[in-house]
């Protein structure tokens, strides 16, 4: 999925290999909730799910409108520089606004400076930069994060990870 300006989503279930979004651009929901399962490309290339420029909307209040569900399955990935992961990246850059839930169980979150989220977020890690906010979006209480068939996770299950002084 490639966006470049303002992407309208009907509501719906979407599969796509990964998501690359330019600077300033929007995914928007309409008509109710939407659901993207990004898969990861067919012989990974890269260990990107999502590569965001800055200044990127993803979603709109309320947070339960959209959810995206990161490849979890851990494989080995070939970055560019020929290493080799057996992780996958969310990679945002600075002044990301999220309002929904994201679920990348063996996806490595990164969210650049000032970045808003309103919802919820799962990852193997998150790492957010100067000036991120998270906010538990209380519209998500008792909504299932993630259900698949293998798993599911739900409210009470999760921790808070409060950042070292370092």
């Amino acid at each position: 999925m490639i966006a470049n300006g303002t992407m309208t989503l009907t509501a719906g279930t979407y599969y796509v290999t990964n998501i690359q979004m330019g600077s300033n651009s929007k995914l928007l929901t309409i008509g109710g909730p939407v659901t993207i399962y990004v898969t990861g490309p067919p012989v990974p290339l890269t260990s990107r799910l999502a590569d965001l420029g800055t200044n990127v909307t993803m979603g709109a209040h309320p947070g339960t409108q959209l959810q995206i569900i990161a490849k979890s399955d851990p494989s080995l990935v070939t970055r560019s520089d020929g290493s080799q992961v057996d992780y996958l990246q969310f990679v945002a850059q600075d002044d990301f606004r999220f309002y929904g839930s994201l679920y990348g169980r063996n996806t490595d979150i990164y969210l650049g400076d000032n970045s808003q989220v309103y919802g919820s977020i799962v990852g193997r890690t998150v790492r957010a930069r100067s000036g991120t906010q998270i906010h538990f979006d209380q519209a998500m209480a008792n909504r299932e994060i993630c259900h698949n068939g293998n798993y599911t996770i739900r409210r009470g299950t999760w921790r808070e990870s409060i950042p070292s002084a370092s």
